[in-house]
């Protein structure tokens, strides 16, 4: 519990302040390519109602993670759904049927053309559609062509003044062995189009 209180930290400052002091909307937060889970477990620990996806057979380790490390007592289990979710070929009811308040995830960028799949499939359709959306990825930085792939497609994406995004460089927490330079990309779609 005090790891997922400390990542908390990592999200960026207007994410945390929606989803402590609450939100017009309900408070519904997209995990992509969630892994373990774990910014999912946080954002449902301040309160968010959160959907963690991941690939099909990412699931059942998804899930057995979920499971061992939300706190039933208050509520969290309960706050945060397990589905499946194709970056190639992605639910259009999950993605666009709900109003998502935020959409977060974790050492994503890896390959090229899974980057290049993840922005132009998944993330352009949910900014497109939700004005306001905020969108936040941290990584680490390894020098990968996926980083670059995916900071190359949301430079242009922002060129025409649809988004706008930033990236900064976070402090490591101690709690890691390997202290290594991490960055968070926050993206805010600014209108529809």
């Amino acid at each position: 519990a005090n790891l997922i209180s400390k990542s908390a930290d990592c999200l960026p400052p207007e994410l945390r302040r929606s989803l402590s002091i609450g939100h017009q909307r309900q408070r519904q937060v997209l995990e992509l390519g969630a892994g373990c889970g774990l910014p999912s477990l946080v954002c449902a620990c301040r309160g968010a109602q959160v959907v963690a996806t991941d690939s099909a057979d990412s699931l059942p380790h998804l899930r057995r993670s979920i499971d061992a490390n939300a706190s039933s007592a208050d509520q969290t289990k309960t706050s945060i759904e397990v589905a499946t979710l194709d970056w190639a070929n992605p639910n259009k009811e999950l993605l666009l049927g709900r109003d998502w308040l935020a959409v977060i995830g974790a050492d994503l960028f890896f390959d090229p053309a899974a980057s290049a799949t993840l922005f132009d499939s998944t993330l352009r359709p949910l900014l497109q559609s939700r004005p306001g959306l905020v969108c936040a990825f941290v990584y680490k930085r390894r020098g990968l062509a996926g980083e670059a792939e995916f900071l190359d497609r949301l430079r242009q994406a922002a060129g025409d003044g649809r988004l706008e995004w930033s990236s900064e460089e976070l402090q490591p927490m101690p709690e890691f062995a390997d202290p290594s330079q991490h960055r968070l990309v926050t993206v805010r779609s600014k209108g529809c189009g």
